[in-house]
């Protein structure tokens, strides 16, 4: 018997839908507070604008069609339209979640007894602060990134991934762990626990995150085995070959796998060259001398 594409089942995920909820209400709630203030009176109003409102929403909606809806039933069961989920928790939906800077909004959004309570113990915080800062610099989370958007994909951890709910979930988490670790050094969200790479290493730092994807999708395309052993559900509308099935995800890891990041580096490097051309223009004496030739550090 085929499933119906209108009768695929939801998976209702509580907890996810609860941060979803509180994520989205928080945010709303602390964005309408920066708006009624008079003008220019908080740094955080030029953020408090319509379209970083719907990027944000538009976050939280990928995030639940990608994990509630019946996309992820069918990701369970045809391989490319699993690496479809991939990507969207290793690479989109991080991306648009961390650009308008939301926890700010969401800390306004709380309560006023509410803020009150964790300013009360912050001084307690400062050990599990100081542990995470060690852990999600800019080398450890860059290794994680590139260790999760592999390490899901060998074979045998692949297919006990299939069949065992609570290995996928695992595997879906840590993506999306990865994916959100990664792009709040390249955007800078707060909160800021690490110092910030200079323009040229950011912009490298930024672009590498294409790599790792796009030699996923070469793999997937040009392999001539199967290496996994998918459900064959017998859809009439949707007829592929489980070899189709993973050739078409090697496609979509190659052609969109890494545009947020190749899209994201080439926004940084338009946003550093406009402010080189913005500088004030220097006469030929200032820079065309011996002592402006030398590299940094040799002056003496």
């Amino acid at each position: 018997m085929s499933d119906d594409l209108f009768t695929l089942p939801w998976h209702f995920r509580p907890l996810l839908l609860l941060f979803v909820l509180a994520a989205g209400i928080f945010y709303l709630r602390g964005w309408l507070l920066l708006r009624r203030l008079p003008a220019d009176t908080h740094p955080l109003q030029a953020l408090a604008t319509p379209f970083l409102l719907s990027i944000y929403a538009a976050s939280l909606t990928l995030l639940t069609i990608s994990l509630v809806s019946p996309l992820d039933y069918l990701a369970a069961r045809f391989f490319f339209l699993g690496v479809a989920q991939h990507l969207l928790l290793l690479t989109l939906i991080p991306c648009l979640f961390f650009i308008p800077n939301p926890l700010p909004f969401i800390w306004y959004g709380l309560p006023a007894a509410w803020r009150q309570r964790l300013l009360s113990r912050q001084t307690g915080w400062a050990h599990w602060t100081a542990r995470f800062r060690r852990v999600t610099g800019k080398g450890p989370v860059l290794l994680a990134f590139v260790a999760c958007a592999w390490v899901w994909y060998d074979p045998t951890l692949h297919q006990a991934a299939l069949t065992s709910p609570w290995l996928r979930d695992l595997s879906l988490l840590t993506l999306a762990g990865a994916g959100a670790l990664y792009w709040w050094h390249i955007t800078a969200a707060v909160p800021r626990l690490h110092a910030p790479l200079p323009r040229i290493p950011h912009i490298a730092y930024t672009a590498i995150g294409a790599l790792p994807i796009k030699i996923m999708g070469l793999f997937f395309l040009f392999t001539e085995h199967t290496q996994y052993n998918y459900p064959t559900p017998a859809y009439t509308w949707f007829s592929l070959t489980p070899l189709e099935s993973f050739h078409l995800g090697g496609a979509v890891t190659w052609m969109v796998g890494g545009v947020t990041y190749t899209y994201a580096a080439v926004w940084l490097l338009s946003q550093w060259l406009d402010i080189e051309d913005k500088k004030p223009w220097q006469p030929r004496a200032a820079w065309d001398n011996p002592e402006a030739m030398l590299a940094p550090g040799w002056e003496k």
